[in-house]
């Protein structure tokens, strides 16, 4: 049942009814119809802009039942047609009644709702339902909208990647990273053969629905790489069929999609955009760690490049989510996604920053923006961090300053300034070796060094250690010759071993350390016997609390243990 639509019982009032057509369109909805249905949700009627109309002129009070105003017989089909099929049943309905309905109601054998179809759409071979949906590009954006788009019995999704070894994990159900809930799911739908996964040479042909999500790196000189856009362009083009619809998901500079993507495509096509197929930028605005959650949850942002292409796409997300949000342009959707997450790098930067002018007085960042933050309305100040890493935060701040480099937009440059600093979080904490070094005149020695935490965040869960701080702070350890260990609860070991590390358990594996890094919050970081693991180090040590996650108090209470934190030391050392 698609509660996205608007249901009413008889005795709801006509204003009340009319009030609840008028929201539908922004959560999700079909705009002009409500549904009414009794409590076992069987259609006994429906409601539309026209009875509205009608229920006006001839002056009947909108505080009685919808019951009086509505048509007891409307169109109904039932489920488990396809497009073409429906719309010979409906045609058929309406000439015996001699009466015409735009909006199509599906019900199930027992005649309880189950979605609205809108006749236009079928007409155009267009209406999203019994589609065969392509997903270009298995990485963590495109496997999770895949198996979300899969849950769902209307779509037959096929999971695309160049990637040989990817594709032959998920074929036999293993996800080639961490999400909770992701495994369980990939192998109900594939048992349930809902969801293929193969090589981008094997779908010509099959898919009327294209969604790529392939990666969008940036080169040396901070450039976007577009190659893996432009491979993908050159397969989907080589299969693209009239009234197919092509969104695009990958993170992009703005007019990407309509200077670079679609151009590849009607080469390639020998096809219109806008005319013979459809064009939509819906972007990926989910957090790893909760990706399938959110894919149902956030409202999904759509442009297209015509309104037409915009309307097409939102149906297939309104299959999975509660609320779409049209905007104007593929520009206007290309900048929400930059300007969502340039926005959380430049408030994790002005943290950080925070801690650094914190650093210079030997105090802890963390209580200063708390105290700053208590009680006071236009904040909060987000809490500091080492560094701030992972794919979109390290890479779409210069996608969104781009176009600095235009004499037009010269003063763009608050996306270059937050990754300067919090690309400077993660050399600071090896900097805070440095400092303890000193401070407990250890000279130079090689030492025996614990990272805790090496994903790029804590929470939610993730085994992603790309653009990872703590990944780049073992690099430097392991350069100037320290013997480094590792541990994360998420991350696997033999992914930890792929770093020249070795791992180990705790509180075991901080024995005779000289220091101890924890980079992320995740808790079950943090689940062991932490003054067992104190009195087990070398003596003096380093214990560094990148995320505040322990008791400074307690730390500093084991002789000759140094505690560090954003902005802070333990100023003597009690060897």
């Amino acid at each position: 049942m698609n509660t996205l639509q608007t249901l009413v019982p008889p005795h709801e009032s006509i204003r009340n009814v009319v009030r609840k057509i008028d929201l539908a369109k922004p959560q999700g909805g079909e705009i002009g119809i409500a549904v009414v249905v009794d409590g076992y949700y069987k259609v006994i009627g429906a409601v539309t802009d026209g009875d509205i109309r009608r229920a006006v002129c001839k002056e009947i009070d909108f505080s009685a039942p919808v019951s009086e105003i509505m048509s007891t017989d409307p169109i109904c089909i039932p489920e488990g047609l396809d497009s073409r099929l429906m719309l010979r049943y409906a045609l058929e309905k309406m000439q015996a009644r001699k009466v015409i309905a735009d909006k199509l109601i599906v019900v199930d054998e027992q005649h309880r709702f189950v979605d609205i179809v809108n006749l236009h759409t079928l007409y155009r071979g267009e209406d999203i339902v019994e589609k065969r949906v392509a997903v270009y590009g298995m990485g963590y954006v495109g496997l999770t909208l895949a198996v979300t788009l899969a849950e769902n019995p209307l779509f037959k999704v096929e999971g695309i990647d160049t990637n040989e070894r990817v594709i032959n994990k998920l074929q036999l159900g293993k996800p080639h990273f961490y999400e909770k809930g992701l495994e369980s799911l990939l192998h109900r739908l594939l048992d349930g053969k809902a969801i293929t996964f193969s090589t981008s040479t094997q779908t010509q042909g099959i898919a009327n629905v294209h969604i790529v999500s392939v990666g969008t790196p940036i080169d040396d000189k901070r450039q976007a790489d577009t190659r893996y856009l432009a491979n993908c362009a050159e397969q989907i083009g080589a299969a693209l069929r009239k009234s197919d619809l092509v969104i695009c998901r990958s993170t992009v500079p703005v007019g990407t999609t309509r200077n670079f993507f679609i151009p590849l495509l009607e080469k390639r096509s020998g096809l219109s955009a806008g005319k013979d197929f459809h064009v939509a930028f819906a972007p990926e605005r989910t957090v790893e760690g909760d990706a399938l959650r959110e894919l149902r949850a956030l409202p999904q942002i759509v442009g297209g490049l015509t309104s037409r292409c915009r309307e097409i796409a939102a149906m297939l997300f309104q299959k999975i989510t509660a609320t779409v949000v049209y905007v104007e342009s593929l520009e206007a959707a290309e900048i929400t996604k930059l300007i969502n997450n340039s926005f959380r790098d430049l408030v994790f930067g002005f943290a950080n920053e925070v801690a650094f002018l914190c650093d210079q007085y030997n105090i802890d960042a963390f209580d200063t923006i708390a105290a700053a933050n208590e009680g006071y309305p236009r904040n909060p100040i987000p809490r500091p961090s080492p560094g701030v890493g992972g794919v979109c935060l390290s890479k779409d701040p210069h996608l969104y300053s781009i176009h600095a480099a235009d004499a037009a937009f010269a003063s763009m440059s608050l996306g270059i300034a937050s990754r300067a600093i919090n690309e400077r979080g993660g050399e600071y904490v090896f900097w805070a070796l440095q400092k303890f070094i000193k401070s407990a005149r250890i000279g130079q020695k090689r030492l025996k060094v614990l990272v805790v935490g090496v994903a790029f965040k804590g929470m939610p869960d993730t085994s992603d250690m790309r653009f990872s701080a703590a990944v780049d702070l073992i690099g430097r350890l392991l350069d100037v010759g320290h013997e480094v260990l590792a541990y994360d609860a998420v991350v696997p070991e033999d992914e930890i071993r792929k770093l020249g590390v070795r791992p180990v358990v705790l509180p075991e594996g901080m024995r005779d350390c000289d220091a101890v890094f924890f980079m992320n919050n995740h808790p079950r970081n943090t689940e062991f016997e932490l003054y067992a693991g104190l009195k087990a180090m070398s003596r003096p040590c380093l214990f560094f609390d990148g995320w505040k996650v322990f008791g400074k108090g307690e730390v500093e209470s084991v002789s000759g243990v140094s505690y560090s934190t954003m902005g802070y030391l333990t100023p003597r050392i009690d060897a």
